[in-house]
């Protein structure tokens, strides 16, 4: 997705955010790991899904 199309998505999602992974093209997860995972733990940290310690169901 161009950067200024998802720009312009995530205003329509409450709570969404948009980051830019440098260096990664259409796969951030497989191109960048490390750095994908990064922003997806400081987004469910800051969201409350993740934490130091998650008890089990």
């Amino acid at each position: 997705m161009p950067a200024d199309l998802a720009r312009e998505t995530v205003d329509l999602i409450p709570g969404a955010r948009f980051e830019i992974i440098r260096r990664a093209g259409h796969l951030p997860p497989v191109e960048r790991p490390g750095d994908w995972a990064d922003h997806v733990t400081r987004f469910l940290r800051a969201t409350g899904h993740a934490g130091a310690a998650q008890a089990a169901p």
